[in-house]
């Protein structure tokens, strides 16, 4: 049945997608984040919508009025030059095959999706479109998870009842991540809505993602989950009130979680006598292995999970690993240089939030701005510090924040009458019109 729904319902968007290429970013990012056809058991499940969307959107996009040049800064020419890395330490692999099929079934995906992002969505209205999709695609887990985690009275699901399988967010670690990275974007929503039932709506879906983060039992979504609820509160104006919130939320749920939560998470004190840590160490050394012997270029993508890699690299064991670390998978795949660009990349989509703050610091008709760049900022430490532990470099989630920061960046410039980038007048011919939408009174939040 809901093979059919989503299947009648997608044969009604996707026209809207070729009509309405803002539709169709939507759309895309639905089925790119969600994964919706993964939640279903038949038909739609191997169906390729993704592909259709991409036709329709591009192909409504070059009949469209709207500019046809990317909006290019500093922090564009990173992700396109880490993109542009990627080729060369692809062809350049040390088992082109499994790189290849890596590179076409990801990344190459991602990278295209985030360039049609940066084309299309270039208004407020746009933009906040934008945040309320990902935040329903990613919700959805947070309340299913959640619901299920409490039915279970806290107990360890194992792999059941979590991401949408043969995604980057099946695995419940993964999907964890995810979720904690979203939970900040739920919160601005419910700032900002000023409708209550919708604010109570997403309170309780917050209320579940944390839940579904601590019944995940995974370890790194915890850590996660503790730096960014402590950033929050540091860049919230409303400590007293978020104290109490975590408060609330947090005695209950320590009381309520099984004595085998609480010894997995005290584990993390002993990690380095830990079986699952030492695989980690094991992966870590195998990518720094191999970028000290290819500085440059790296293993190429999963190099550290092939099997003759691992028994070259691995001090001899025959051992194959995922790098378990954003950064460690970086690096294997992509050399110095490709974490060089990874990290710069990072640093700029931080910049543009800082530069955000600072400009409408004193302008209450950008205060919705100057939010949305606080939430950016809460999530990109929530993905920092829990992809430490994961392999979740390429992960469309978060690179998607890195554009949406630039977006707000420009939109925000034009209120602010100033350039768009340090280096705007190197890229002038790109600049983006925030357009009819962008906003100058902009809703402020309910409470």
């Amino acid at each position: 049945m809901r093979d059919l729904v989503l299947i009648f319902g997608f044969l009604g968007l996707l026209p809207l997608c070729f009509l309405r290429p803002q539709i169709g970013i939507l759309v895309w990012t639905w089925f790119a984040v969600m994964n919706p056809h993964r939640e279903t058991f038949g038909l739609a499940y191997d169906i390729p919508f993704n592909q259709l969307i991409v036709i329709a959107t591009f192909a409504g996009w070059l009949i469209s009025p709207d500019a046809k040049k990317v909006p290019m800064s500093w922090t564009v020419a990173a992700l396109v030059a880490f993109g542009l890395w990627t080729v060369v330490t692809t062809l350049t692999a040390l088992d082109f095959a499994s790189a290849w099929v890596y590179f076409m079934h990801i990344p190459i995906k991602v990278f295209v999706y985030l360039i049609a992002v940066l084309l299309i969505v270039n208004t407020r209205t746009r933009l906040i479109a934008l945040m309320w999709v990902l935040a329903i695609s990613i919700g959805y887990y947070c309340a299913r998870n959640g619901v299920a985690g409490i039915l279970a009275g806290g107990r360890n699901l194992g792999t059941a009842d979590f991401g949408p399988q043969g995604s980057m967010i099946g695995d419940r670690n993964h999907l964890s991540l995810a979720m904690v990275m979203i939970m900040p974007v739920l919160y601005y929503l419910a700032r900002y809505s000023r409708t209550q039932w919708v604010r109570i709506v997403i309170y309780g879906v917050i209320a579940l993602g944390v839940f579904a983060v601590i019944t995940s039992y995974s370890r790194g979504g915890f850590i996660a989950l503790v730096a960014m609820g402590g950033f929050l509160w540091l860049k919230t104006r409303q400590k007293v009130l978020t104290a109490a919130l975590v408060l609330v939320l947090a005695i209950p749920a320590y009381n309520f979680v099984p004595d085998e939560w609480k010894e997995r998470m005290e584990s993390i004190e002993t990690m380095k006598d830990d079986k699952s840590f030492a695989g980690r160490l094991h992966a870590w050394n195998m990518a720094i292995s191999i970028a000290n012997e290819r500085p440059l270029v790296g293993g190429g993508f999963s190099a550290t999970q092939q099997p003759h890699i691992s028994a070259r690299y691995g001090d001899g064991r025959y051992d194959p690993k995922a790098a378990h670390s954003i950064y460690f998978q970086v690096l294997g795949d992509h050399g110095y240089v490709g974490l060089a660009l990874y990290l710069f990349m990072m640093y700029l989509g931080w910049r543009q939030a800082v530069w955000v703050i600072r400009q409408t610091r004193d302008r209450v008709d950008l205060l919705w701005a100057q939010d949305f760049a606080r939430t950016m900022q809460i999530s990109m430490v929530g993905f920092a510090v829990g992809g430490a532990a994961l392999s979740m470099a390429y992960y469309d989630g978060y690179l998607v924040l890195i554009v949406m920061s630039v977006i707000l960046r420009n939109i925000v410039a034009k209120e602010v009458g100033t350039e768009s980038a340090p280096a705007a007048r190197r890229f002038s011919s790109g600049k983006t019109a925030a357009g009819k939408g962008a906003g100058v009174t902009g809703p402020h939040p309910a409470e």
